[in-house]
């Protein structure tokens, strides 16, 4: 989901969805010097029609949906979500310190990183991107997986953990770097699609001209229009 109607139109005409560098809270976890890492990703949600009205007011009111079978074959990954107090969060810290303190490379050092990128905690604070207010909530209602690519072959960061380069948001030029890049991106057939999400009747309007001048067959057109949900007028519905 996002919250420009600009955006969804160009995911469509691009059959594209591109990594962007995120930073993560990872207080949760204590980890030493670490309160916050910046991750590669796309990330996705994993919940029925009627649970969207409120992930809606969060990340905004344009999405596309995309069948689970192209999300295993393209190696998307479920997080793994963390109670602060558990002996999980626990266990991770310790290992994660214990590498760290050991010279060399390890197996280890390269897994624990890894790891964390799939890692996110039950509850926290979060930023809606519609209205910039902060709340707590429960990330597990979001059922979130993500794609994260090895942006190592492009020479670029897999993780930002400096957190001096992470307060200055020195890796949004980054994304400017990643965005349709190949390594950096999922791409998807029409067929795939299974709703596309608009906000309100004239974003209908606007999707249906872009459909239009897509270069496809008529009856892919039809097919892609078919998709579209009014949420303003389907709200009710779910």
């Amino acid at each position: 989901f996002m919250d420009k109607l600009e955006r969804l139109i160009e995911i469509i005409e691009n059959k594209k969805l591109s990594a962007r560098y995120c930073d993560e809270d990872i207080q949760y976890l204590e980890l030493k010097n670490l309160k916050k890492v910046v991750i590669p990703m796309k990330c996705f949600c994993d919940i029925n029609f009627h649970k969207l009205d409120s992930h809606l007011k969060c990340y905004g009111g344009y999405g596309i949906a995309l069948s689970k079978e192209w999300g295993i074959k393209n190696k998307i990954q479920p997080v793994q979500y963390i109670v602060k107090s558990s002996e999980t969060a626990s266990m991770y810290k310790s290992a994660f310190e214990e590498a760290i303190g050991k010279k060399g490379a390890s197996s280890l050092k390269n897994y624990l990183p890894m790891q964390l990128m799939y890692m996110k905690p039950v509850v926290g604070k979060f930023k809606n991107r519609t209205d910039e207010n902060e709340t707590v909530k429960y990330f597990t209602d979001e059922c979130e997986w993500r794609f994260i690519p090895d942006l190592t072959v492009l020479k670029l960061p897999q993780i930002i953990v400096d957190q001096s380069a992470i307060e200055s948001k020195i890796y949004y030029k980054y994304n400017n770097a990643i965005k349709n890049n190949d390594i950096a991106s999922l791409s998807f057939e029409y067929k795939d699609i299974k709703y596309i999400v608009v906000d309100k009747s004239e974003d209908f309007d606007k999707l249906i001209e872009c459909v239009k001048g897509l270069q496809v067959e008529e009856r892919i057109k039809y097919q892609l229009i078919s998709k579209i949900i009014i949420w303003e007028e389907s709200r009710r519905d779910f």
